[in-house]
Protein backbone atom coordinates (compact mmCIF):
# COMPACT_ATOMS: atom_id res chain seq x y z
CA UNK A 1 0.00 0.00 0.00
CA UNK A 2 1.29 3.41 -0.79
CA UNK A 3 1.15 6.54 1.27
CA UNK A 4 0.29 9.99 0.00
CA UNK A 5 2.67 12.83 0.68
CA UNK A 6 3.23 13.05 4.41
CA UNK A 7 5.12 15.34 6.75
CA UNK A 8 5.64 12.36 9.08
CA UNK A 9 7.90 9.34 8.69
CA UNK A 10 8.09 6.01 10.48
CA UNK A 11 9.77 6.45 13.86
CA UNK A 12 8.64 10.06 14.41
CA UNK A 13 7.40 10.99 17.87
CA UNK A 14 4.03 12.75 17.74
CA UNK A 15 1.76 14.49 20.21
CA UNK A 16 -1.58 12.66 20.41
CA UNK A 17 -4.40 14.56 22.07
CA UNK A 18 -7.70 13.13 23.22
CA UNK A 19 -9.29 15.12 20.39
CA UNK A 20 -7.16 13.17 17.87
CA UNK A 21 -8.41 9.92 19.37
CA UNK A 22 -12.02 11.11 19.39
CA UNK A 23 -11.81 12.06 15.69
CA UNK A 24 -10.44 8.59 14.97
CA UNK A 25 -13.30 6.97 16.89
CA UNK A 26 -11.03 5.59 19.61
CA UNK A 27 -11.89 7.56 22.70
CA UNK A 28 -14.67 9.85 23.80
CA UNK A 29 -13.91 11.05 27.31
CA UNK A 30 -13.59 14.72 26.32
CA UNK A 31 -10.47 15.45 28.38
CA UNK A 32 -7.61 17.60 27.13
CA UNK A 33 -4.89 15.07 27.95
CA UNK A 34 -1.94 14.91 25.59
CA UNK A 35 0.47 12.02 25.18
CA UNK A 36 3.41 11.15 22.98
CA UNK A 37 3.03 8.39 20.40
CA UNK A 38 5.36 6.75 17.92
CA UNK A 39 4.63 6.54 14.17
CA UNK A 40 4.71 2.91 13.01
CA UNK A 41 3.23 3.28 9.53
CA UNK A 42 1.48 5.80 7.27
CA UNK A 43 -1.16 4.82 4.71
CA UNK A 44 -3.76 6.62 2.66
CA UNK A 45 -7.25 6.21 4.11
CA UNK A 46 -8.43 5.20 0.64
CA UNK A 47 -6.15 2.15 0.51
CA UNK A 48 -5.95 1.31 4.25
CA UNK A 49 -9.65 1.32 5.10
CA UNK A 50 -11.25 1.71 1.68
CA UNK A 51 -12.52 5.18 2.63
CA UNK A 52 -13.44 7.78 0.04
CA UNK A 53 -10.77 10.12 1.37
CA UNK A 54 -7.21 10.90 0.26
CA UNK A 55 -5.95 11.92 3.72
CA UNK A 56 -3.41 9.76 5.53
CA UNK A 57 -3.98 7.51 8.50
CA UNK A 58 -1.04 7.03 10.84
CA UNK A 59 -0.54 3.78 12.73
CA UNK A 60 0.50 5.10 16.13
CA UNK A 61 1.91 3.29 19.14
CA UNK A 62 0.43 4.90 22.26
CA UNK A 63 2.11 5.00 25.71
CA UNK A 64 -0.18 2.28 27.07
CA UNK A 65 1.07 -0.13 24.37
CA UNK A 66 -2.02 0.03 22.18
CA UNK A 67 -1.77 0.73 18.47
CA UNK A 68 -4.37 2.92 16.77
CA UNK A 69 -4.90 4.40 13.31
CA UNK A 70 -5.18 8.19 13.73
CA UNK A 71 -5.76 10.88 11.10
CA UNK A 72 -2.43 12.52 10.23
CA UNK A 73 -3.81 16.05 10.42
CA UNK A 74 -4.75 15.43 14.06
CA UNK A 75 -1.16 14.66 15.08
CA UNK A 76 1.65 17.11 15.79
CA UNK A 77 5.24 16.08 15.18
CA UNK A 78 7.21 16.44 18.41
CA UNK A 79 9.78 19.20 18.13
CA UNK A 80 8.10 20.95 15.21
Amino acid sequence: MSQSTSSLVKGDAVIVSDAALIYSGVRQDGSTEKRVGLVLDIQSARSQMNLDNDDNLVETLLPDGTVEWIWEQDLVKLGS
